[in-house]
């Protein structure tokens, strides 16, 4: 699988989605993919990740403080927790 444009965020940034098998399978970690994304004005497609990691027998927790902690040391405090929002939000839907 190859990243791949899934859309756009209001702010006018590409949502990329193709990035659990660079941390799943090639050991990229998940900071690493975050930084270069975006270094390039991307950002990732989180609800894209979740649904895979969930197919790959990933607990919930482990996936949100994974991304928590992933976000939170690469983007900050305020991204973190808005991030973890959209997520929570959509695991429930």
């Amino acid at each position: 699988m190859q990243l791949r444009r899934v859309g756009t965020t209001e702010a006018g940034r590409p949502v990329i989605g193709g990035v659990f098998p660079l941390v799943n399978s090639e050991g990229i970690p998940l900071e690493v993919v975050i930084e270069s994304l975006r270094r390039r004005g991307m950002v990732v497609d989180w609800v894209g990740f979740v649904r895979e990691c969930l197919r790959f027998g990933w607990s919930e927790e482990r996936i949100l403080s994974g991304i928590v902690a992933a976000v939170g040391d690469v983007c900050g405090p305020v991204e973190r927790d808005a991030v973890e929002s959209r997520l929570r939000r959509a695991l429930r839907e």
